[in-house]
C-alpha cells in the first residue's frame, strides 16, 4: 500500500480503532454498546471508541414509558483504571414538546399523542442547564459556548430540503464547562449536547392556523470529567465522533418506531376537539423526528436519513447483495472487499487487489 495514499482499512462501521479522518490525540479501542433486553436476545446498538485501558460500563435499557423515542435509553460510563478520577459519561436522548395551545388548556399538557413529557424549552442552552441541574446538582457553571461546528453540516443539509406544512427545523450544539468538589479533590467537567428544534402551524384556539407546535429532541449529552488541570477537550470531541449506530440495531428501531406510529394512528380519536387537533399534530411530528423511524413519506424519510447520517459523519453505500452499508463519509470512494471488509479512500488511483491483496468491487453511493 502506498505511503502517501489516504486509506482506511474498515472491517466495520466503528473504523476499529481508529477515527477516520480526525486527528487523533491518543489511540482509542472500540467498545460495543448493547440492548440486551429489548429484543429475543442481546444485540449490539452502538460502537465507541475510549481509551486504551479505559473500562466501560452501561448500556440500552428500555423502560415503560407512552414516549416512543424515550422507551430504550441508553446510558454508559467509561472510566480509566489509573485512580485519576477521569470518566466519561453519556446520558440518554430526550425528546419534549410543547405548543401555543399549552399556555391556554395546561390540562393538556401531558395528554398529547406522543406522550411524551411537556417542558418549556425552546433552546439547547436551557435544555443543557436542566440536564446539569438534574444530574448534577450544586455544581458551579463556570459557562456555556455555542457549538456551531458541530451542527454545520446538519443544518445545511436540512435547509436545502423541502419541508412538509410550513415546518421550521433548526439544531443547535452547546458545550459547558462545570466545577465541582469530589470526595476532596476539585473536578472540571465538560457537558455537550446537539439538540433539534422541529416547530409546526397548527391551529389556534379560535379556527385558525395561528398556532404552533415545538418538538423537541435531544441527541444524548457527552461528558469527560477530570482534575482540575487535566481536563482533555480533544479527547471528549474524540469520543463524541466514534459513536455509531450499528446497521443491524438501525433497522430494528426502524421497524419498531414504524409500528409505533401506525398504532397511534390507529388509535387517534376522530372528532373535531381542540384535543383532537393536538393529537393529530403530535402523531405527524413523531413520525418523523426519530433518525429516519417514520413511513409518512418519500420527503419526510429523505430529510430525516440525510439529517442522521449528517449526525454520525456517515454515507451509505450498496453492496453487492443489495444491503447498505454506513461507512465514513470524510472520502471519495468505497470498496466492498471478497473477504467481507471494506475500503474507504479518496485515491483515484486506488486498486483493491495490488493495494490490500484482496480483490474488490467500487460501490454505489445510497440515494436518499
Amino acid at each position: 500500500m502506498g505511503p502517501l495514499r489516504k486509506i482506511r482499512l474498515v472491517l466495520s462501521v466503528a473504523c476499529a480503532s481508529l477515527i477516520c479522518g480526525q486527528s487523533i490525540a491518543q489511540p482509542l479501542q472500540t467498545k460495543t454498546i448493547l440492548d440486551v433486553n429489548g429484543f429475543e436476545r442481546p444485540i449490539p446498538a452502538f460502537t465507541v471508541g475510549i481509551p486504551q485501558g479505559w473500562d466501560l460500563t452501561g448500556g440500552v435499557k428500555w423502560r415503560q414509558t407512552t414516549c416512543s423515542s424515550s422507551a430504550n435509553q441508553a446510558e454508559w460510563q467509561a472510566s480509566a483504571n489509573d485512580g485519576s478520577d477521569r470518566q466519561i459519561v453519556f446520558f440518554p436522548v430526550e425528546t419534549w414538546y410543547w405548543g401555543s395551545m399549552l399556555d391556554q388548556m395546561p390540562q393538556f399538557a401531558n395528554s398529547g399523542g406522543t406522550g411524551c413529557p411537556a417542558a418549556r424549552v425552546f433552546d439547547a442552552p436551557s435544555y443543557l442547564q436542566m440536564v446539569i441541574t438534574a444530574r448534577r446538582p450544586g455544581v458551579r457553571i463556570i459557562g456555556m459556548r455555542p457549538r456551531p461546528d458541530a451542527t454545520a453540516q446538519m443544518q445545511q443539509a436540512i435547509s436545502s430540503q423541502q419541508l412538509p406544512g410550513g415546518m421550521q427545523v433548526r439544531f443547535e450544539a452547546v458545550e459547558a464547562l462545570i466545577a465541582y468538589n469530589m470526595n476532596g479533590k476539585e473536578m472540571r467537567e465538560s457537558l455537550m449536547t446537539i439538540v433539534q428544534f422541529m416547530r409546526t402551524p397548527t391551529v389556534d384556539m379560535n379556527g385558525g392556523m395561528g398556532g404552533y407546535i415545538m418538538s423537541a429532541t435531544s441527541f444524548g449529552v457527552i461528558g469527560l470529567k477530570a482534575p482540575n488541570g487535566q481536563l482533555d477537550f480533544n479527547l471528549m470531541e474524540q469520543v463524541r465522533r466514534s459513536l455509531q449506530f450499528d446497521p443491524g440495531y438501525e433497522r430494528r428501531m426502524a421497524a419498531y418506531y414504524a409500528k409505533v406510529n401506525r398504532s397511534r394512528r390507529a388509535a387517534r380519536p376522530s372528532g373535531v376537539s381542540a384535543q383532537a387537533q393536538l393529537n393529530k399534530t403530535y402523531s405527524e411530528i413523531s413520525d418523523i423526528q426519530h433518525k429516519g423511524y417514520m413511513d409518512r413519506s418519500a420527503i419526510e424519510d429523505s430529510m430525516q436519513a440525510r439529517t442522521t447520517d449528517m449526525i454520525l459523519e456517515q454515507q451509505g453505500y450498496v453492496t453487492g447483495y443489495g444491503e447498505v452499508v454506513k461507512l465514513p463519509n470524510a472520502y471519495d470512494r468505497a470498496y466492498e472487499l471478497q473477504n467481507g471488509g471494506f475500503v474507504v479512500t479518496d485515491s483515484p488511483s486506488f486498486d483493491p487487489y495490488l493495494d490490500t491483496g484482496v480483490d474488490g468491487t467500487e460501490m454505489q453511493r445510497e440515494e436518499y
